[in-house]
């Protein structure tokens, strides 16, 4: 899987979250008590969204997690990690992330704005 591929969707949940409910993801007084809620409404949508996007983009695998106030709340893999053997991905799948790390810290930067 190319991380190339990835990238057009993680911008995209990335840009779905609200920025006020991104400001206060760490706890901050005001922060909307029902974001919990909120995202939990919202995990089979973004699962729903994640998979018709591997579909069309014929990914073989993939495994994404989404954290709120630094706890993992929801994680999902789907396919293989390896086309000649077929072993499915799972939590412990590592996959290169070439330069996507510039991709990111940009996000980071966007969030600190």
């Amino acid at each position: 899987m190319t991380p190339r591929i990835l990238l057009p969707a993680l911008c995209a949940v990335l840009a779905a979250a609200p920025l006020p409910a991104v400001a206060q993801a760490s706890g901050s007084p005001g922060a909307d008590p029902g974001r919990r809620a909120a995202l939990s409404a919202a995990i089979p949508e973004i699962d729903r969204l994640m998979s018709d996007f591997a579909a069309r983009s014929r990914v073989p695998g993939f495994a994404y997690g989404i954290v709120m106030d630094g706890r993992l709340v929801h994680v999902r893999t789907a396919g293989i990690r390896e086309l000649s053997s077929r072993a499915p991905v799972d939590t412990g799948t590592v996959f290169r992330i070439a330069s996507m790390t510039k991709s990111f810290t940009a996000v980071a930067i966007l969030q600190l704005r």
